[in-house]
């Protein structure tokens, strides 16, 4: 995504880390445009994550339809690969709308070299998005890859109607749309068409294959043919440079009739089996595989809310280490459901608690004298005696001595370091001191064999 600056389109400050906006806390920015910022948001009332699309305050005011457009176009599009709208309304003066939340876009997921099946399931399953919005009339007119969200079990959807118009609203002015770089030739002139959404999906899926984007004249055969051809077959080839066509009348109408010839050249694809949609048992490592089944086991008990920063595996806000990398510098500062968060170890706290209870150190200055109410409190502190502590806590949050090894029922294993319980089956590291668990099984089982 573009970098956005700190101030907005009319030089007020775009909302930061923590920012509330009505039910949202604002984690952090995901990219913007011309007409409006997104950022991931956190709902605090149905405890999800949410992409939050804000509009800029200039919008409202020149042109308050233009709101009204996207919500309504959204709305009557109801498709497995069309992003979902939640809600759209307005908050203190500024026009919102909330979608279902992505892992990542396609353009993130460029960073890593993909499989040509992977490219041909993007292509049939955002073709039948499209097909779906054409039916209806509506020209999606910025298909691009930031504007395709992917997830990790395979799912692919399109979103961002934004610049979308009914094909039956009249026009009477001429309006350019688009990404340039994605943008029909016809689209340049302010005439979008059917067609120029399929125009659009042609580069993406060229870009796909051979990492490389098409540039203006836009003539066959593009730059690096030789690889498209090597790795794609011949029948998709010969559909590509129709759908790419610069010329609007050798193109196919619409993504229905493109989806359809596509799915002629692949035949795989016209049966439902995409190859491009690998099932994830088959394609997880062994590793990946363990860390799957500890989250089916353990998601409740051990609050397996977040991932980590280095491998991307569950982690608990509890935990100081991963228990999978070993990685210790995992923040939750613009991401965690505590009112405050420790500026050491950027954990999340209560404002009643004098210390952190996950690192040791100095006092917190500012205290809340209104006591802190979490249904997991359950242990009592051995020196002081004050019963609020959570299972997880190393320290007291209230006179910052050591506390005893956490015990769990479920994790019956000790750490040698800490004696905190583990999971010794599945971790790598300690969660909570991070010691090599693996390197001690190591040692333990060479004294069993001498």
């Amino acid at each position: 995504m573009p970098a956005i600056s700190a101030r907005n389109r009319r030089g007020k400050r775009s909302l930061r880390r923590g920012d509330m906006l009505h039910k949202y806390r604002i984690e952090k920015l995901l990219g913007g445009g011309g007409f409006a910022d997104v950022y991931q948001a956190y709902d605090t009332v149905e405890g999800v994550r949410v992409a939050l699309k804000v509009f800029t305050q200039r919008i409202v005011e020149t042109n308050p339809s233009a709101f009204r457009n996207e919500v309504r176009i959204i709305s009557r599009l109801d498709h497995k690969n069309i992003v979902r709208l939640k809600t759209a309304e307005i908050v203190r003066d500024r026009f919102i709308m909330v979608t279902e939340l992505g892992e990542r876009t396609l353009f993130d997921a460029y960073e890593r070299a993909r499989p040509v099946k992977y490219s041909l399931h993007v292509l049939d399953q955002i073709l039948e998005a499209l097909a779906y919005a054409h039916d209806n009339g509506v020209i999606h007119r910025d298909v691009k890859p930031e504007n395709i969200l992917v997830w990790r079990d395979g799912r692919v959807k399109i979103t961002d109607f934004g610049v979308s118009r009914l094909m039956d609203t009249p026009v009477t002015h001429t309006t350019v749309t688009g990404t340039p770089s994605y943008r029909a030739p016809e689209q340049a002139y302010g005439r979008p068409t059917y067609a120029s959404d399929v125009f659009a999906m042609a580069l993406v899926f060229y870009e796909m294959v051979t990492r490389v984007l098409p540039r203006w004249p836009l003539r066959w055969p593009f730059e690096r043919h030789e690889v498209f051809e090597s790795r794609v077959p011949a029948a998709l080839v010969r559909v590509i440079r129709r759908a790419a066509s610069f010329d609007l009348e050798k193109r196919y109408r619409n993504a229905g009739a493109m989806l359809r010839a596509v799915r002629v050249a692949v035949p795989e694809l016209a049966n439902g089996s995409s190859p491009g949609l690998v099932r994830p048992e088959k394609r997880l490592t062994w590793r990946e595989y363990r860390a799957r089944d500890f989250e089916k086991r353990y998601e409740r008990h051990l609050q397996l809310d977040y991932r980590c920063h280095k491998c991307c595996n569950s982690i608990s806000e509890f935990m100081l280490f991963c228990p999978w990398c070993g990685y210790g510098n995992n923040s939750f500062a613009t991401i965690t459901r505590f009112p405050s968060v420790c500026v050491r170890c950027e954990h999340g706290v209560y404002d009643d608690w004098r210390y952190c209870p996950w690192c040791y150190g100095a006092g917190f200055d500012n205290v809340s004298n209104v006591p802190s109410r979490d249904p997991r409190y359950a242990g009592r502190c051995s020196r002081c005696g004050d019963w609020r502590l959570l299972p997880h806590m190393n320290y007291c949050p209230w006179c910052n001595s050591r506390l005893r090894p956490w015990r769990s029922r479920q994790l019956r294993e000790r750490c040698p370091g800490c004696r905190n319980s583990v999971a010794n089956d599945y971790w790598d590291f300690c969660a909570w001191c991070g010691k090599d668990l693996l390197r001690q099984r190591a040692r333990n089982g060479r004294r069993r064999t001498s």
